[in-house]
């Protein structure tokens, strides 16, 4: 992975998602037909996707490899890897919320600029 500003992207992800809605189960909301695809509703990785590509979608291989990266980043910050999840699981899990998604990424994002000034 290229040397990516994961806390800024993180932060983009939020961002987006507070813009445009959040959505579970797949990148983005398909049905909203009338709405350009950066338009549509995002699941968490779909909002790294943009915020890395201008885009939900993986535009390349290299691209999903450094979405899943940083998606790993917040994983290691919620203790999924522990649990066997990951953060679409995460995202897509009953009861789930919008404001727990963003709060995660910034969260996240928050945690290793902390860890970078040590």
């Amino acid at each position: 992975m290229a040397d990516l500003d994961i806390p800024a992207i993180l932060d983009r992800a939020a961002d987006h998602i507070d813009r445009v809605g959040w959505h579970q189960g797949s990148l983005y909301d398909s049905t909203q037909s009338d709405e350009a695809v950066i338009d549509c509703r995002v699941c968490a990785i779909g909002a790294i996707n943009v915020a890395l590509h201008s885009t939900p979608n993986f535009p390349d291989v290299q691209a999903e490899a450094d979405a899943h990266d940083i998606a790993a980043a917040v994983e290691e910050f919620l203790g999924l890897s522990s649990e066997g999840a990951d953060l679409p699981d995460w995202n897509d899990a009953d009861g789930r919320t919008q404001a727990e998604v963003t709060a995660a990424l910034r969260d996240t994002a928050d945690s290793l600029r902390t860890e970078a000034s040590r």
